[in-house]
């Protein structure tokens, strides 16, 4: 071999070495990471441990469909405790870890905590389930996949006056939810006066296992008064329903859907029977869309989806939605907003330029242990 061409045989060594160790230093292509926050612990665990569930599994289709732009999304989870001090704290630590969006808070109260964050920081939050009107109409970084408290009062108040024929009401709030309970509360009031009812008695309490709740029941009973609404979590409504059933109280009883999760018919039983709402989702069809993530749900987890893991799933399929369409965070408020219409598992949903969803609200009845469409 001549001299002249040891240099050359040198360098295509040499290039081949670097060539191999430029493939192996290099990283794949990083994922996309993803927050969940909601409450996974206490008293209002259901309506967390439902969203987050909805949540994974929107998440484990994406990455087994080979995720965004060949990115999989990586879903980092926070419990926020139902605890103001700790939702602020975990929501700053999964921005500072980079996420590209918040999937949360599950109520109101902590999405409004959350809001302040994610406006401060401009990362989306998308919460699947708050619904005060505190945050509607705001051009912020707050988007909701539930409509406000205003509307679904107008449906509830038109249940109450016209179809039920109360004319004098017992409002029941957990402050525990104060963001919640006090603007439900205030446009049920609104609404149902507006058709000539009146709210007799007001009743406020903070839900905790060491709560009366046998003396709350007691006020209740001895409330002058034709109709019942409560506000308060499943296991709240559960046995408050029951103390109140068992006093021999058969008003009409309202809820709202923050408490239908399932948990309210298992722990309620009986009890349950006849309670009414207006709800954002119906019980699952047999459509191919409702009936592949209800049994993909079930097999994954173990029982039935309930509105908040829906309205999770959905959440997080629109926010994938937008990645696909620009995967820049900066731009996802735009993006979602540019989309505008979004089909849920059962619902199709509109997103106003504020963030705020527009659908079909349902009235509905639980009727033999089950929830019923009524109309």
């Amino acid at each position: 071999m001549s001299s002249s061409r040891v240099p050359i045989v040198l360098l295509l060594l040499g290039g081949l070495v670097f060539g191999c160790l430029v493939w192996w230093v290099i990283p794949a292509e990083p994922t996309i990471r993803v927050g969940f926050v909601g409450s996974i612990s206490g008293r209002m665990a259901d309506l967390g441990v439902g969203g987050r569930d909805g949540v994974i599994l929107a998440t484990e289709e994406i990455n087994r469909a080979g995720g965004i732009t060949g990115r999989q999304i990586d879903l980092l989870i926070r419990d926020d405790q139902h605890d103001p001090t700790v939702a602020a704290q975990v929501d700053q630590e999964l921005i500072d870890q980079g996420v590209v969006a918040l999937i949360g808070h599950m109520t109101s109260t902590m999405t409004l905590i959350g809001a302040s964050i994610a406006n401060r920081s401009q990362v989306l939050l998308f919460s699947p389930t708050a619904s005060t009107t505190a945050l509607s109409n705001q051009e912020d970084w707050v988007f909701r996949l539930y409509p406000d408290s205003r509307q679904e009062n107008v449906r509830l108040a038109d249940l109450a006056y016209n179809r039920l024929n109360l004319r004098k009401m017992i409002l029941v709030r957990d402050d525990q939810n104060r963001a919640y309970t006090q603007d439900y509360g205030d446009w049920f009031a609104s609404e149902f006066s507006r058709r000539g009812g009146q709210i007799v008695t007001d009743l406020h309490f903070t839900s905790s296992r060491k709560f009366p709740f046998s003396e709350l029941a007691e006020r209740i009973a001895s409330a002058p008064g034709d109709g019942i609404l409560l506000l308060c979590n499943a296991v709240d409504t559960a046995l408050l329903t029951q103390k109140l059933r068992q006093r021999g109280v058969n008003h009409p009883i309202l809820v709202s859907e923050w408490s239908t999760t399932e948990e309210l018919i298992s722990l309620g039983g009986e009890a349950t029977e006849g309670l009414m709402l207006i709800q954002s989702v119906i019980p699952l069809g047999n459509s191919p869309r409702e009936k592949h993530f209800r049994d993909q749900f079930l097999e994954r987890f173990g029982y039935p989806p309930d509105f908040s893991a829906i309205k999770a799933y959905d959440a997080a399929h629109i926010l994938f939605t937008a990645l696909k369409k620009d995967p820049n965070p900066r731009k996802l408020r735009e993006t979602i907003v540019g989309i505008q219409y979004f089909q849920g598992v059962q619902t199709r949903y509109r997103l106003t330029p504020t963030g705020d969803a527009e659908q079909k609200l349902f009235v509905m009845e639980i009727h033999k242990g089950h929830y019923r469409q009524v109309e």
